[in-house]
């Protein structure tokens, strides 16, 4: 576990500029010409100077939700501006907004936000993402479970 935390932290930079890189596999949703890729994990897995740069906290106890959003404009995907809203719920029904704040790296842009979790608690994430300039939002939902290292 604790090889696995390194690796994480080596590749936190690469996490926040978009890809969504996770333990298990990439987590990703295609709605017609748009791919919106999507990650949630330990925020003390963040190295502390992007923690800082982005305003996040690290901790054993909070989580960060990383959106990202891309268009295939000629054959390739580039990023693009979104309205993402969500929330997370976890299984006694407590829900969490969540306050997505949208950061721009060079020509990456995504979509951060940051909540507390206990131990072992699995969240459910329902987040609808509306690309700029469209009106219908595509919802993305997933389960995940923390664990406090």
């Amino acid at each position: 576990m604790i090889a696995l935390s390194r690796l994480i932290r080596l590749f936190a930079p690469i996490i926040l500029l978009g890809m969504a890189v996770t333990a298990n596999a990439e987590q990703m949703e295609e709605f017609g010409k748009y791919r919106i890729h999507y990650n949630a994990f330990v925020s003390n897995m963040l190295n502390p100077e992007v923690a800082r740069a982005h305003g996040l906290t690290r901790s054993r106890y909070h989580a960060v939700v990383n959106i990202t959003v891309q268009k295939e404009d000629n054959g390739s995907y580039q990023p693009v501006s979104a309205t993402v809203i969500g929330t997370a719920t976890n299984l006694y029904g407590k829900v969490r907004k969540l306050e997505m704040k949208k950061v721009t790296e060079r020509e990456a842009i995504y979509y951060l936000a940051e909540l507390p979790f206990s131990n072992e608690e699995i969240l459910n994430f329902d987040i609808q993402v509306t690309p700029e300039g469209e009106s219908l939002a595509r919802d993305i939902r997933f389960k995940q479970q923390f664990f406090v290292d």
